[in-house]
């Protein structure tokens, strides 16, 4: 890729992408570069009707009147070649400003699609918290933020649009730290979770290991007993 032109940075600011310098200002300087092409032309000075000499930037006719700039500004700026080259370069800039907020949008993406920087995450981590959700939920979870980290990780960190680079390696950086946070809070969630129904089993097999072993058989109550608590094990 390269070098281009003019170079501009992108980060994130939170859910904020923010382009540096902005994609705006450059718009600015370079219509402000285009237009002063022309303006330069006024420092260039016609000269005098059959005389071999400048006749100056400015004539005063009179005193009472303002003085009259005398340059090649005039010819320059009502020249088609040059009124079609000034409307060539102002669309060349647009168009390329144009292109790279199309491709910044393709990283803004995360937050307005998947709501990597959403202010809700804390409210729907504890959601899912206490409502205990399968196993089938937190692996659907997982699979979606690891494949936005390797999507943000494997696509061009940079773009060249036109005349301008724009570098977004620390937008993929921060994708990338994002979603593996939001990855690793469900995989908390799920070991909690998991942790909780093993101490669960480990309760129950504890209460029915009370039951069972050790449990004196030599009336038929007692035998009845034992025998419900290991129809009950294999019931389950």
């Amino acid at each position: 890729m390269g070098a281009g032109l003019l170079s501009v940075s992108a980060a994130f600011s939170g859910a904020d992408l923010q382009v540096t310098p902005s994609l705006a200002s450059v718009l600015k300087t370079l219509t402000g570069v285009t237009r002063g092409l022309v303006e330069a032309a006024r420092v260039f000075p016609r000269w005098m009707f059959d005389h071999k000499q400048g006749c100056g930037t400015s004539v005063v006719i009179s005193e009472d009147e303002d003085a009259v700039v005398v340059s090649f500004y005039d010819d320059v700026i009502k020249s088609p070649v040059v009124v079609r080259l000034m409307l060539e370069l102002n669309h060349l800039v647009h168009r390329t400003s144009s292109d790279a907020d199309a491709w910044l949008d393709t990283w803004r993406a995360f937050d307005a699609e998947e709501g990597l920087w959403s202010s809700k995450r804390s409210a729907t981590l504890e959601k899912a918290r206490k409502q205990a959700p399968s196993v089938v939920f937190y692996d659907a979870k997982l699979a979606q933020y690891a494949a936005l980290v390797h999507d943000a990780a494997a696509r061009p960190a940079s773009a060249q649009c036109g005349f301008l680079r724009v570098d977004g390696r620390a937008l993929a950086a921060e994708v990338v730290e994002v979603a593996g946070g939001w990855k690793q809070d469900y995989a908390a969630l799920l070991l909690d979770s998991a942790r909780a129904l093993l101490e669960g089993i480990e309760a129950k097999l504890a209460k029915q290991r009370r039951e069972c072993l050790g449990t004196e058989t030599s009336d038929l109550d007692a035998l009845k007993a034992v025998l419900n608590a290991v129809a009950s094990i294999e019931a389950e």
